[in-house]
């Protein structure tokens, strides 16, 4: 199993609109419409001219509409909703980073906490293998994630929880990767073995147990990034007793 390391990347969003400005050819088309306008008799004039007001105007307004989401969008990302323990205040959690490094080694900020990440890369691709490849980190994503989720889960439906155990097992071909074949680089499959201490006294069978099972991987974005990307993905959940 093999990952890799880019030298720097940031996420941002960004839109963009356009208006013309007043000596752009547009805008000159715009004023010979309005001088041709007035050579003509008043009758005749109004139709043109409502034809023109008709269809500006609502060009006008999605032009001012998205100046707006624009400038909503560009604000600092701490004026964003932040986040918060009740579901009904959350909206969204933006989450930004960015990282640093040369060669296959990167040092990531993520935006207002006060940590960092260190990335490398297995020998066979030239790292020093000194910290965490990026594939690896995508695997321990979805343990936490899991664990994370199923506590959110499991406050929602009154369960209580105790230790977790989560092992994430995946297979990666390489051929993409390291050859440059044609082809998918992604996971072949992805395995995720969790036993979670739970006041359910069913066992694995218990219907509640199995509902809070597949609730917890319907709502973790981690496990549905990697379902959703077509991986072959299976899972299995033990309920160890309280």
């Amino acid at each position: 199993m093999v990952g890799v390391s880019e030298q720097s990347f940031t996420l941002v969003w960004r839109f963009s609109s356009r208006t013309d400005p007043p000596d752009s050819p547009a805008a000159r088309k715009t004023n010979n419409l309005g001088r041709n306008l007035r050579l003509e008799d008043q009758t005749t004039r109004l139709k043109p001219f409502n034809m023109f007001r008709t269809r500006v105007a609502p060009a006008a307004k999605r032009c001012l509409s998205a100046r707006q989401t624009q400038s909503a969008l560009h604000r600092p990302l701490v004026n964003f909703r932040q986040f918060s323990g009740s579901a009904s205040v959350l909206q969204s959690l933006p989450v930004r980073i960015h990282g640093r490094g040369t060669g296959t080694l990167q040092t990531i900020d993520v935006e207002g906490k006060p940590y960092k990440i260190q990335t490398d890369t297995y020998q066979v691709l030239g790292g020093n293998d000194s910290a965490p490849s990026p594939v690896s980190y995508s695997l321990a994503s979805l343990g936490s994630c899991t664990q994370v989720t199923g506590s959110v889960v499991a406050k929602d439906h009154n369960i209580k929880l105790g230790q977790w155990d989560v092992a994430v097992e995946g297979l990666l071909p390489t051929a993409v990767l390291v050859k440059g074949e044609q082809g998918n680089p992604n996971w072949e499959r992805i395995v995720l073995t969790v036993k979670v201490q739970t006041d359910i006294k069913g066992g694995n069978d218990d219907p509640k147990f199995r509902h809070f099972v597949a609730e917890a991987e319907r709502r973790c974005p981690i496990t549905q990034l990697f379902i959703r990307s077509g991986v072959a993905f299976s899972s299995e959940w033990t309920n160890v007793p309280l």
